[in-house]
């Protein structure tokens, strides 16, 4: 446990879908609630690194997690407790460190969570009116410091509509990057099994960074990261149908079917797989009905793009190979 990972997780700088699980379930509970929400304030007073010990760090861990099990908060992955409390216990620590620097007193904080599951989306309205829309399968937590400060960790994806205020800093943590509002309307998109991460801005400036990158988006572009190798591209792309899965239908306009295959899987809950994995390059427009089950959905496809298609169901889920 070095001391750069501890501050990455502090930082959420990369925060993953168990993490948000687990938060979803410290929310659950009020004592658990509180003690997180003070150990955050303490921390957020100061963006210095503190040195951390081993011993304190277990201290901290064995605490929290006595506390997590006495209480009884149920949850299907308790088994994999330390490898996930990582990130709650890591600010345990810090919060520590900092509670002997400081003396002012901690601004007030609300912690939010929402999620949205497989063949649904959800709409979230914040205090001053800024609206965010959260797609299929996804997941945002919402830490708000007396609306000074109002930082999101993303799980999947989400488009944003924010009313810019220049007292206030506004924050969306992904796996790899930060998106900073500067006034803003533009989505990103992070699923923990794609390999790449985007950005679009459609109205507004966004900063986009991590500890190898930042840049700057005006209105109109995209910025491409990839995971594995840290590279990325900003392009000038089209914002007509950005975020247009908020709506009650589907709008491929011009699109791979490899990305189409990454918006049914996670709309539907199923398993797409290509036979020939040039055909994922291959490019598809219509609109279709999101009400439209997943066979119909297949057979549009099929007809207009000129592929087959089987589909097998199994215990588990619905496994479709194109070919």
């Amino acid at each position: 446990m070095d001391k750069t990972t501890i501050w990455q997780l502090v930082t959420n700088q990369f925060p993953t879908k168990k993490h948000h699980k687990l938060m979803k379930d410290v929310l659950q509970s009020p004592q658990l609630l509180a003690q997180y929400q003070e150990l955050k304030k303490l921390w957020s007073l100061s963006a210095a690194e503190n040195t951390l010990s081993e011993p304190e760090v277990n201290i901290k861990y064995q605490q929290f997690k006595k506390n997590y099990q006495s209480i009884n908060v149920k949850n299907n992955w308790l088994g994999s407790f330390s490898k996930y409390a990582a990130m709650v216990v890591i600010m345990l620590s810090v919060a520590y460190g900092l509670w002997v620097n400081h003396t002012e007193k901690p601004t007030s904080m609300t912690v939010t969570y929402f999620e949205s599951g497989t063949g649904s989306n959800n709409s979230i309205k914040l205090a001053d009116g800024s609206q965010i829309w959260l797609n299929s399968n996804s997941s945002i937590n919402i830490q708000e410091q007396s609306n000074k400060h109002i930082e999101i960790q993303l799980v999947g994806e989400a488009l944003f509509d924010i009313i810019h205020n220049e007292k206030r800093q506004f924050t969306v943590n992904t796996e790899d990057l930060k998106i900073r509002d500067l006034g803003t309307r533009f989505t990103v998109k992070s699923y923990p099994n794609d390999a790449q991460i985007t950005a679009t801005l459609v109205e507004g400036e966004i900063e986009v960074s991590n500890h190898k990158i930042h840049e700057t988006l005006s209105p109109g572009e995209k910025i491409t990261y990839t995971k594995t190798n840290g590279k990325y591209v900003i392009a000038a792309v089209d914002t007509t149908y950005v975020g247009s899965w908020k709506k009650d239908k589907f709008e491929f306009i011009d699109k791979t079917l490899k990305d189409i295959a990454k918006d049914l899987e996670n709309y539907y809950g199923v398993n797409i797989q290509f036979e020939n994995t040039q055909l994922g390059n291959e490019r598809f427009t219509g609109v279709i009905q999101k009400r439209t089950s997943i066979e119909k959905v297949m057979d549009i496809i099929s007809y207009s793009a000129g592929i087959q298609y089987s589909m097998k169901e199994t215990k588990n889920s619905i496994e479709i190979m194109i070919k």
